[in-house]
Parts: structure tokens; C-alpha cells; sequence
């Protein structure tokens, strides 16, 4: 991993009766690291005061993080033949393709995860540790759908989890709501639209 560079230093102020203190925004982990060191770097204000201003200084730090979080998650969307819209969450690497949808507790009727893959191949799936009934629709390279799996139920705590292989090759998965496939007609040959980042369009 590439270690990024230290953000630009950008001033702001905490107003209290012990005078306009500066504090310096560096956001991300960093800030957060520095915490600790941030009361000890102020022994003549009053420990309220100190207090207030890590306060500050932690509410930079989570903020940048939240907005990197944000930034992390790539979107795309999917029209059905209906000429809904279903806006997807992009799983591009290995580590967001494993963990897909895991733990969610809800997912809305316009809302689902588009894996995308290098290459088009037999992608099994399980339905580990997800809390959510969901409809994986295997596509290939032109949004054709290839299989469907309806109404996929997660797997018990205890004992195995079935694993469910595509009977082609797909270059892309797509999960929505259990129930979705039928509703819109997602059937063998239905022809989805892609829409996509520019850089992973085929």
C-alpha cells in the first residue's frame, strides 16, 4: 500500500473564556494518533479547555474519516427491462467481493451489489453470515443474464452453507431483494443495461 501523503495543515479556533486557541486540522488516522499528545502540548490551559480542544481535534479526524469511507465505495446502477433503476454498490477487488452484502440488516427495492469481474467464469456464491433473503443474478459481458438464483436464504449459524454455481460463465453478479428476479422478469436472456464508471465499461 502506497502510504499517502500528510494533508495541508488548515487553521481553525476553539472560542472559550481562556482565549482563541489554534488548533491545526491535519484530518485522517494521523489526528487521531496525535490525540493523546494533544493535552499534554497544552499544560497552561485549564484541563476543561484541553478537553474541549481534543474534543475538536478528534471531531476532525473522525469527520475525514467518514469522508474517506464514503469516497471508498464506488456506485454504479442497473436498468431492468422494466427501465427501473436499480442503484449497486461496485465490489471491483477481492476483499469487497467476499464480504458483498454480509451483516446487512435491510436492503432496498432500489438498492443492490454489482460484482465485477476480471474475467468471465463459473462465480460461486454462498449466502455466509448474510441476514437477508437476496436474488444473485449472474450476467455476462453484455448484461445478459445467464442464471438466477431466487430467493437465496442465508445460511444457518450452525452446519453447511450451500454454495451456488451459475450454470455459464458471467462476467458480472448482481444481488438485490429477495423477490426483485420475479417481480422484473429477470429470467434466462433478459438484457440489463450497465451503467458503470467509464474505466470499467467492456
Amino acid at each position: 500500500m502506497e502510504r499517502s501523503r500528510p494533508a495541508r495543515h488548515a487553521r481553525a479556533a476553539i472560542a472559550s473564556p481562556c482565549r482563541l486557541y489554534p488548533v491545526l486540522r491535519t484530518g485522517g488516522l494521523s489526528r487521531v494518533a496525535r490525540a493523546e499528545s494533544t493535552l499534554d502540548s497544552l499544560p497552561h490551559l485549564p484541563r476543561w479547555c484541553r478537553l474541549a480542544t481534543l474534543c475538536v481535534t478528534l471531531g476532525f479526524g473522525a469527520s475525514a474519516l467518514a469522508q474517506a469511507g464514503e469516497e471508498a465505495t464506488r456506485w454504479g446502477s442497473v436498468v431492468l427491462p422494466s427501465g427501473r433503476e436499480v442503484f449497486v454498490e461496485l465490489a471491483l477487488d477481492e476483499a469487497t467481493r467476499a464480504r458483498g452484502l454480509m451483516e446487512r440488516e435491510h436492503l432496498a427495492p432500489d438498492r443492490g451489489m454489482l460484482f465485477v469481474f476480471e474475467r468471465a467464469d463459473h462465480h460461486a456464491f454462498w449466502m455466509k453470515r448474510c441476514r437477508i433473503a437476496l436474488d444473485i443474478v449472474w450476467l455476462d459481458a453484455s448484461g445478459t443474464v445467464v442464471d438466477v438464483a431466487h430467493e437465496a436464504a442465508p445460511c444457518p449459524e450452525e452446519g453447511p452453507c450451500p454454495t451456488l454455481v451459475p450454470l455459464r460463465r458471467a462476467r458480472y453478479v448482481l444481488e438485490v431483494a429477495a423477490g426483485t428476479a420475479r417481480r422484473e422478469g429477470l429470467e434466462l436472456g433478459a438484457q440489463l443495461e450497465l451503467r458503470l464508471p467509464r474505466e470499467l465499461r467492456p
